[in-house]
């Protein structure tokens, strides 16, 4: 079972917020060791047995609960081709996994989207600055385009986003909502995509909240 159907398990593995930089060596050192217990017992949730290895699949999953949000382009093209053994695998070993993490997190080199920046996502789609965006015209972006969503994760997408009479995603009010959800501390795995489309010919960036309320097993 893979960490984004799994709610917290193991004591508390998410990292809600990024700790500040080390100013000294012995910061350094502590938040080091912090990230590292916060990466085992998040990668304990996709390998219970810790047999010390996980599907590639998982690996943007992990990176998001613990608080880093690389594009899919991102993972493929370079974070998976980071970890690859000398003969290529479906897995991804903890070994090659734990001091990339370590770093990434160090340096949050893959920090959330501001406000302002998944504002500026949407209205990329939205030249008429109608403050909308048709449900289907979504829909047909993100199943047929740059790194395509699937039915159910797209299902997920259109029932936070989309307005009641199910037609239109109304963006400033869906960019309002993911936010208050995030200061509430609830999980969320933003789906950043960032390809270009054919429609457009630029760059388009989406955010596909999926939420699961805190709770404590």
């Amino acid at each position: 079972m893979c960490i984004r159907d799994r709610r917290r398990v193991h004591g508390d593995s998410k990292i809600n917020k990024m700790l500040p930089p080390a100013k000294t060596k012995m910061e350094q050192f502590k938040q080091r060791e912090y990230y590292k217990k916060k990466i085992k017992e998040a990668w304990s949730i996709v390998d219970m047995a810790f047999v010390g290895k996980t599907s590639k699949k998982e690996i943007s999953y992990i990176m998001r609960y613990l608080n880093q949000f690389p594009s899919e382009a991102q993972v493929r093209s370079e974070i998976l081709k980071d970890m690859e053994e000398d003969e290529p695998t479906d897995d991804v070993t903890y070994t090659k996994f734990e001091p990339k993490m370590v770093e990434w997190l160090m340096n949050n080199t893959f920090k959330v989207a501001t406000h302002e920046e998944l504002l500026a996502a949407f209205r990329m789609l939205d030249p008429e600055n109608k403050g909308y965006i048709k449900e289907d015209e979504m829909k047909n972006l993100l199943m047929n385009c740059g790194i395509k969503f699937d039915e159910k994760i797209y299902e997920e997408f259109k029932k936070f986003a989309v307005d009641k009479t199910g037609q239109f995603i109304y963006y400033e009010e869906y960019c309002a909502k993911l936010i208050e959800e995030n200061d509430q501390h609830l999980y969320l795995s933003l789906i950043h995509i960032s390809e270009p489309t054919r429609r457009y010919a630029i760059s388009y960036a989406v955010f596909c909240l999926k939420k699961k309320k805190y709770s404590r097993l």
